[in-house]
């Protein structure tokens, strides 16, 4: 996309833009000459429980916004920094930042950073959630995921249960 088109649309549909030429190139970047395709991975995040989540790692101690913990074929803690966030007046809510996974990805140890862009639409009377759902494309895999990449989609869990998911988690990784 130019750059002049870009810089015609909307701030939030820059953003998203951007994102997914961010998304595109990362999938590019992925070696072709890999003998293992990709893994369709599933789960879903909790608030995390008292002691499961210990603080962010090092070169990531700021990633203390949102911390979610995740069950699934992703086991472990997931660590947020956000770098923007809009409300508008009619509910819609756009964020964007960096995060960070801490944990296995189907048994292998290791940490991935990501960024993200998250988009919801909330009441707003009551400001509830009425939907939202994020994209994570991964950045860079360290110890054992160095080389890993992939998307992983996020899904929340529109519900009042506070002991329940906040959100599903879907998406595709490659080692």
């Amino acid at each position: 996309m130019p750059r002049s088109a870009l810089r015609s649309l909307p701030y939030a549909h820059r953003a998203v833009a951007i994102a997914l030429i961010v998304v595109a190139t990362s999938l590019l970047a992925v070696p072709t000459a890999s003998a293992k395709g990709p893994t369709h991975v599933s789960g879903f995040s909790i608030a995390p429980e008292p002691g499961a989540c210990s603080a962010p790692p090092p070169g990531f101690e700021a990633f203390t916004d949102f911390t979610m913990q995740l069950h699934g074929d992703l086991e472990g803690c997931w660590y947020t920094s956000i770098s923007y966030s809009h409300m508008q007046s009619n509910g819609r809510y756009n964020e964007f930042g960096r995060e960070v996974f801490v944990g296995t990805v189907n048994g292998v140890p290791g940490s991935f950073s990501t960024v993200y862009w998250f988009n919801a639409l909330y009441d707003t009377q009551t400001g509830a959630e009425l939907s939202g759902g994020c994209v994570h494309p991964i950045v860079r895999g360290y110890d054992g995921l160095a080389g890993v990449s992939g998307v992983i989609l996020f899904s929340d869990v529109i519900d009042d249960d506070p002991d329940g998911p906040i959100a599903t988690m879907s998406g595709s990784v490659r080692f």
